[in-house]
């Protein structure tokens, strides 16, 4: 029936040289201004994310869900929908805090907006947050609702974690999230709530186990469906979620969630860090939405042997530190120079291993 994912962060995967004076176009998407070197190098990396994203992706359907944090700048964001449009029936997406960083403020623009504005000549690329959409599969319709970015501002803690974790240099302001929340509680409440088979939005809707801190504040507060699936991203976490109400006539409901996303690269150790996609069809004998496993263990066998080359060079970097401390040499200085290097290599060869065991843990977990 459909591929989803969250938090591809596409950008940060590859190092992009922007010229300081060509920031503002980059960040905005006014591709026509920027170099064809550089609209070239965005659309190699966007060829080869979506090449890695496909490969570790079971089976491709007709449409692409992506509910936020596609990049942090419209350029990668753009040239991502538009080759994606060519792969997919359907390419419906909607924003996360991402699709809102590095905008310029004071000028009133409005990234989101911006992107929109330019895919519209695009018709099978749809923003889609605050409506209702369908898919069919045979005799199975199911209504999918997707709702805008949601903090519950509200509440105290959740605005405090706002502006001292979340709003970088306040690219979002307090206002424009109020009204986001506003309209995104009201329409979930009158079109998605007991008319609806599934429920996709960027920050959690169900509350995360083992989640901590600031973490916890991301929940939406809405009320809960037992007969809605929820999918949900922003934590970079690929785990499923259930949760558990008191009905209004006192009896207990589960429900369901997934909590999806790609993550940052393992070297930023958050989230999975390999470009794939999630798959759900519905099986007509189960009558049930059901996911269809993605190739982890080919996953885990090249996070395995990543893992291993990289102790390799980390303990024979080790031994070289170790025998500049103590080869007799101290008191020259191209030792010195040489074990400050050393320390600053091993530094970030530590760095990627424990980038890469984590996400060898969450594959594991889904296993």
């Amino acid at each position: 029936m459909f591929n989803i994912t969250s938090d591809i962060h596409i950008d940060m995967y590859y190092h992009t040289n922007i010229p300081k004076f060509k920031q503002y176009d980059y960040i905005m998407g006014n591709t026509d201004a920027l170099s064809e070197k550089l609209k070239d190098t965005v659309r190699m990396n966007v060829d080869n994310y979506i090449y890695s994203m496909i490969k570790n992706t079971d089976e491709i359907e007709d449409t692409l869900i992506i509910s936020g944090d596609i990049a942090n700048n419209n350029t990668y964001s753009k040239e991502f929908l538009i080759k994606a449009s060519s792969i997919w029936k359907n390419v419906w997406y909607t924003d996360g805090n991402h699709e809102y960083y590095f905008q310029d403020k004071d000028s009133g623009d409005n990234r989101l907006y911006k992107l929109i504005e330019d895919l519209k000549d695009y018709p099978n690329i749809k923003y889609v947050a605050n409506t209702v959409q369908e898919i069919k599969n045979k005799e199975k319709t199911l209504k999918i609702g997707f709702l805008p970015l949601m903090y519950n501002m509200n509440n105290p803690k959740v605005r405090y974690a706002f502006n001292h974790f979340m709003n970088d240099e306040h690219f979002i302001t307090e206002d424009y999230l109020y009204e986001s929340y506003r309209k995104g509680y009201s329409f979930y409440t009158k079109e998605i709530y007991g008319k609806c088979d599934i429920c996709v939005s960027h920050v959690p809707v169900l509350k995360l186990e083992g989640t901590r801190g600031k973490e916890t504040t991301y929940f939406t507060k809405l009320k809960l469906d037992p007969n809605i699936i929820y999918f949900f991203g922003h934590t970079h976490e690929n785990e499923e979620v259930t949760n558990y109400i008191t009905q209004e006539d006192g009896t207990k409901a589960s429900v369901k969630g997934y909590n999806i996303g790609v993550g940052y690269p393992p070297d930023y150790g958050r989230g999975v860090g390999i470009p794939h996609l999630r798959t759900f069809k519905w099986l007509e004998k189960e009558n049930k939405l059901t996911e269809i496993s993605c190739n982890i263990e080919q996953n885990k066998t090249d996070l395995e042997r990543e893992n291993n080359e990289l102790m390799k060079k980390y303990a024979r970097k080790f031994i070289r530190l170790y025998n500049l401390e103590y080869d007799g040499d101290v008191n020259y200085s191209h030792v010195y120079r040489n074990k400050t290097d050393l320390e600053r290599e091993i530094k970030e060869l530590v760095k990627k291993y424990v980038g890469k065991i984590k996400a060898f843990d969450i594959l594991n977990k889904r296993k």
